[in-house]
């Protein structure tokens, strides 16, 4: 089972991945958009927590 601290560390992780990738992409003009990424990250991951938790058990 995935606890609220390792599913934060794995966001945090993933966000960093995600943030070098588009770094090495698009150099400069990716600096604006870090904010944005990790909005997305969440956004992804809060979704699929509502769904898994409304599957059925």
């Amino acid at each position: 089972m995935i606890n609220s601290k390792t599913f934060d560390s794995f966001t945090d992780d993933l966000y960093e991945e995600i943030s070098k990738s588009l770094a090495e992409e698009f150099s400069e003009a990716y600096v604006g958009m870090e904010k944005d990424a990790r909005r997305l990250v969440n956004r992804v991951f809060e979704g699929a927590t509502e769904l898994v938790e409304v599957l059925p058990k």
